[in-house]
């Protein structure tokens, strides 16, 4: 709230405008010619429709400095998926705690009991978050239900099948993620999970639950691998040497 107030001085009018553009610049940046297809994924359009922050954290995902991914911890169910990269190695752990240290301290000595009021509103929310969870996020209704070990151990396959589809199972083993906390992955998957996010919302809303989203991702993931394993398994067109 501190690092927003500012926002809060112009007309929600004009603050709106500027968000908006603010987020589509970002996207244009970041992405190039490839935003052309990214704006069209629909949990990227839920952040947009819903006016979410997540394009902000989208951002600081996608940066290689450890300190700037501290900022994930300003909404801590993003910082999962980064987890692989700050334990990569003992330098980016030490930058990225330094900063993330550095970042709440102030506002601990301002607040010191912000933590625990932060969880009493949590547990009070018009939703309730922490009780109706399997209701509302992606995954959730998935790992707490019969559907566990199996879900769990597609995950597992998938990453010894390939390695890079940790990040994405580190998304789906993440029960706190809403549809468009998946915005996260622009421009890191293949773009074959666009057309996947349509038959998502198409089942997601005559389902009313969040997990169709769930196999969104997992249906990328299998694609990307079967056509990783295909190219690895092609014999090569290279002319022999003489």
């Amino acid at each position: 709230m501190v690092l927003f107030a500012p926002v809060s001085l112009l007309p929600v009018d004009i603050a709106a405008v500027l968000w908006f553009g603010g987020v589509i610049l970002a996207v244009v940046l970041i992405l190039k010619r490839e935003s052309l297809y990214w704006v069209f994924f629909v949990p990227f359009l839920k952040t947009m429709y819903l006016g979410q922050l997540d394009p902000l954290f989208w951002v600081i995902y996608c940066s290689n400095r450890p300190a700037v991914w501290a900022l994930l911890s300003l909404k801590p169910q993003l910082l999962l998926p980064a987890l692989p990269r700050v334990f990569a190695s003992k330098r980016n752990a030490i930058e990225f705690f330094a900063a993330a240290f550095a970042l709440h301290l102030p506002f601990l000595l301002i607040r010191p009991t912000w933590p625990t009021e932060w969880i009493r509103f949590l547990a009070a929310y018009e939703e309730n978050r922490l009780t109706r969870v399997p209701s509302t996020t992606v995954s959730a209704a998935i790992i707490f239900s019969d559907w566990l070990l199996p879900f769990a151990a597609g995950l597992v396959l998938l990453v010894l099948l390939r390695r890079k589809n940790l990040e994405g199972a580190l998304f789906l083993a993440n029960p706190a993620l809403l549809p468009y906390n998946y915005s996260l992955l622009m421009g890191r998957i293949s773009k074959a999970i666009i057309p996947l996010s349509w038959l998502a919302l198409a089942l997601a809303w005559k389902v009313h639950a969040g997990w169709p989203y769930a196999l969104m991702l997992i249906g990328a993931l299998v694609f990307e691998t079967i056509r990783e394993r295909r190219a690895g398994s092609m014999p090569s067109t290279r002319p022999a040497e003489m």
